[in-house]
């Protein structure tokens, strides 16, 4: 029932301009018929129209066009409470050509500027891995060079070595001939040797051997040292 009722309210206020005329005159329009009828037809209009002009269809067509063309070129109601606004145009005040060229121009400063970064942090890698590529470059040359000393120490340490067996023999000699014959003899008869010049010997000789060791224990660990610089600098650079 209120479904019917509004939909009767509705098409009644939709229309009222069509139908509020027509009951307004309905009065005027039986005076106008008695009139009529007593006068034999022959009455005229307040404005100076006949009145079968005014009661003719084609005329109430006629104005009935003239008011749906008024209510055609009438401005929109304004928005109730229950619907919606518009939203609003990208021409209005709040977002006209001007903000949006503002927008744009301070969005592509930003993109510039990420762009001038992006090129100096890529310019600053660049000299980095340079850098980098420089020092690998002397680490190598120098663990060649210290490679080398390695080489020459071991060969130095060798012919030490063997320039010390080469003094000992000629301390042996030296000692046998120095020895009276009969010591000699008796010692070259029984193969006794002097105990304390052997032991003197030997102690000498152990003596470099702790010196020439300890040498090769620092040689190595500089050269582990240098070996584990180069690992890390070569995984910095990659």
């Amino acid at each position: 029932l209120y479904s019917c009722f509004a939909s009767s309210v509705a098409c009644w206020d939709a229309h009222w301009d069509i139908y509020c005329p027509i009951l307004l005159q309905l009065p005027e329009t039986g005076r106008k018929m008695a009139s009529l009828s007593d006068d034999q037809g022959q009455s005229t209009a307040p404005d100076g129209a006949s009145l079968g002009d005014q009661g003719t269809s084609g005329n109430w067509r006629a104005k009935h066009a003239e008011r749906k063309n008024a209510r055609r070129d009438r401005p929109p109601k304004a928005a109730t409470p229950n619907t919606p606004a518009p939203a609003p145009s990208i021409a209005g005040s709040e977002y006209g050509q001007d903000d949006i060229s503002k927008k744009f121009d301070k969005h592509e400063a930003i993109i510039k500027q990420k762009a001038r970064d992006l090129e100096n942090l890529q310019r600053a890698l660049e000299k980095k891995k340079e850098d980098l590529e420089e020092k690998e470059a002397g680490l190598n040359k120098r663990f060649n060079e210290l490679r080398e000393l390695e080489k020459m120490l071991d060969g130095r340490e060798a012919a030490i070595i063997k320039k010390e067996v080469e003094l000992q023999e000629k301390e042996s000699k030296l000692s046998l001939e120095k020895e009276p014959s009969k010591h000699r003899e008796n010692r070259s008869k029984e193969g006794v040797y002097d105990m304390e010049a052997q032991k003197a010997d030997i102690e000498k000789v152990y003596s470099r051997m702790k010196v020439m060791e300890q040498r090769e224990f620092e040689l190595r660990k500089l050269l582990k040292d240098l070996d584990m610089g180069w690992v890390l600098g070569a995984g910095r650079a990659s």
